[in-house]
């Protein structure tokens, strides 16, 4: 994950490297999964890291002008997270019924 130096995800993830991720949808049902881990902060070389997240998203020039761009604004940093454990849900088939 990308981000700024500034943020306070960096500035709580170097108090406490420890970290919950929720990835998720709602539309139409609810679906994701929540990962649960250990966080490293990477500040070399992460105009190109992150050039290469926004090429997911738009052509390649576009994504290293706009990584360059946002480290001529920012101090960038990359966020890379390893899950220990990961739980996952699913209610495309309709939510659990108690009793």
């Amino acid at each position: 994950m990308g981000t700024q130096k500034k943020s306070r995800k960096v500035r709580n993830i170097t108090r406490d490297p420890r970290v919950t991720v929720l990835f998720d949808t709602i539309t139409p049902r609810p679906i994701g999964a929540v990962l649960h881990g250990t966080a490293e902060l990477e500040v070399d070389g992460v105009v190109g890291k992150r050039a290469a997240i926004f090429r997911r998203y738009m052509p390649d020039d576009d994504a290293a002008s706009f990584a360059r761009n946002l480290a001529d604004a920012w101090e960038p940093v990359v966020i890379r997270m390893r899950p220990d454990r990961v739980v996952t849900y699913d209610y495309r088939k309709g939510f659990p019924v108690s009793r």
